[in-house]
């Protein structure tokens, strides 16, 4: 009888276990989706704000569920991996921030990009 309590606790606490990591990766997964350029600051300035407004600069980032991504701007793309908060790209890491469906990347201490979810027409 004690072996038979041991065991169900031991597949209980496995359980609570599993759940805990999948309510943590589902987390990552809210980051998934298409974000589209909106803003781009340096030294707290914005800079190109008229020519993304009347679209002369554009740029998009997209995150997929595998952990990729893509990001595109000024015509060159750039293939990325994702994750815990850090975007790698080439030789390159960067910080995000996601607060609702608004992204920001964290370039340098003096340089953001701002981005807002792309909404699903479908």
């Amino acid at each position: 009888m004690k072996n038979k309590m041991t065991k169900i606790l031991i597949t209980m606490f496995l359980f609570v276990g599993l759940l805990v990591g999948c309510n943590h990766n589902s987390k990552g997964k809210d980051i998934v989706g298409r974000y589209i350029l909106t803003r781009i600051e340096k030294d707290n300035t914005a800079i190109l704000e008229d020519e993304i407004k009347n679209s002369d600069v554009t740029g998009f980032i997209i995150f997929n569920e595998d952990g990729t991504g893509t990001f595109m701007m000024l015509n060159d793309r750039l293939p990325f991996t994702w994750e815990d908060g850090k975007i790698t790209g080439g030789d390159q890491t960067i910080s995000y921030e996601l607060d609702g469906d608004k992204l920001t990347l964290i370039i340098s201490a003096t340089e953001k990009i701002y981005l807002q979810k792309e909404k699903n027409t479908d």
